[in-house]
């Protein structure tokens, strides 16, 4: 009987973890909200402004879970064992439309282009809020590519 070990390793290739994902993911996501009108400075001595960060509609398991089932691991990169992390950065509006996606750190133009079709084909999130009232968000988020 003879083993076809590339077969072997090519299944192996596709079970991309998403575990290391799903880590990677709840451990760096970073929301960093600005306000798209000027300030004049005047804030109330001991005043305290409330930021709340942007969220996928679900919250982060959603999300990790729906980059699971959205991400394509690209074929050629897949054939070239390219493994690692894309930071992706992206701005939430007011309605939670995602816009302006463009890769921080890049992996390989093939991985990086994947995340960016991921990004850009995201359902609306819940759009950030500073004291109560929506804001226009840059969010960035690492998206891991991992053979196994």
């Amino acid at each position: 009987m003879v083993v076809d070990y590339n077969k072997i390793f090519i299944k192996m290739i596709v079970g991309v973890v998403f575990i290391l994902i799903t880590d990677l993911i709840l451990s760096t996501f970073s929301g960093f909200a600005y306000e798209d009108k000027p300030s004049d400075g005047n804030v109330a001595s001991g005043t305290k402004e409330v930021i709340k960060s942007p969220e996928f509609t679900g919250g982060k398991n959603e999300l990790t879970k729906w980059l699971a089932k959205n991400l394509k691991y690209p074929k050629e990169a897949k054939k070239s064992l390219i493994q690692g992390v894309v930071e992706v950065e992206f701005t939430i509006d007011t309605t939670g439309k995602i816009s302006d996606s463009k890769v921080i750190k890049g992996l390989h133009p093939l991985c990086d282009n994947e995340v960016l079709r991921l990004v850009n084909s995201m359902p609306n999130w819940i759009p950030g809020e500073l004291n109560g009232e929506k804001i226009v968000t840059k969010y960035r988020l690492p998206i891991r590519f991992v053979m196994k």
